[in-house]
């Protein structure tokens, strides 16, 4: 078993990666995990600290596509997925919404702060949708959606470069993938594995390929760097019965 420091709504742990600055308190707990003995040999590689970087024009399309969600005490983030002329489809990590009141609040990148409404929590994996109705939102904003591609998110290989977003980076968070498609005992679903070293607040954000195709929300990650992602793949299946109750 694979032994996870979970610090409550601070550090990304596969219980979830909210942030709360009321609480910081942690705690030594025990989780198994049913990824240990299939997972590619990482010995030899090395995350770096930080890699130089300087924003692309693919960073500040997506980046003008990550939100903020707050809801009670816990905040995240969140994804613009879809749009239509009367409201904003956003998509976030369902235990961001743990400690929801009846308000949940969206700040976009342009700083409108605007009140969702919750379409849908998923039962079957860590996923919630939010609408926001356009009339809260600044007319002449700009609120472009995510990109998507079915078939490049199924190409997806083992050691592929990954960027993460959310949270209060300015900058994307480099990762790789671990495993396309793997059981994660932890949020009892399949998952997109990655390795990375993500931060506070980023639950709710989104995993991308380098040439900007979005592949996953960002759920959690352990003491070792390991990030579970719910996949597009997935979310796909969630929408559609979203629209198709």
């Amino acid at each position: 078993m694979r032994k996870i420091i979970i610090i409550l709504c601070c550090v990304l742990v596969f219980t979830g990666c909210c942030a709360a600055p009321q609480q910081n308190t942690v705690t030594d707990t025990e989780v198994p995990s049913g990824t240990e003995e299939i997972l590619p040999d990482l010995s030899g590689i090395e995350m770096p600290d930080e890699i130089p970087q300087e924003l692309t024009e693919t960073d500040l399309r997506i980046m003008r596509s990550i939100v903020k969600v707050q809801a009670g005490d816990l905040y995240g983030s969140g994804v613009i997925y879809d749009a239509d002329e009367e409201s904003v489809l956003i998509l976030t990590a369902g235990h961001v919404l743990d400690q929801n009141t009846g308000e949940i609040l969206v700040t976009f990148p342009d700083d409108t702060q605007a009140r969702a409404a919750l379409r849908a929590i998923a039962v079957n994996s860590d996923l919630a949708f939010l609408r926001v109705d356009k009339k809260e939102l600044d007319p002449d904003g700009e609120y472009p959606t995510v990109a998507t591609d079915r078939e490049r998110f199924d190409q997806l290989e083992v050691y592929e470069d990954v960027w993460m977003y959310g949270g209060d980076n300015t900058k994307p968070i480099y990762a790789f993938v671990v495993n396309p498609w793997i059981y994660v005992e932890d949020f009892e679903q399949y998952m997109l594995l990655l390795q990375g070293l993500p931060e506070p607040g980023m639950s709710g954000g989104g995993a991308f390929t380098e040439d900007g195709v979005f592949l996953g929300i960002l759920c959690g990650a352990d003491e070792e760097g390991k990030v579970a992602v719910v996949p597009y793949s997935i979310i796909e299946s969630e929408r559609a019965g979203l629209d198709n109750p």
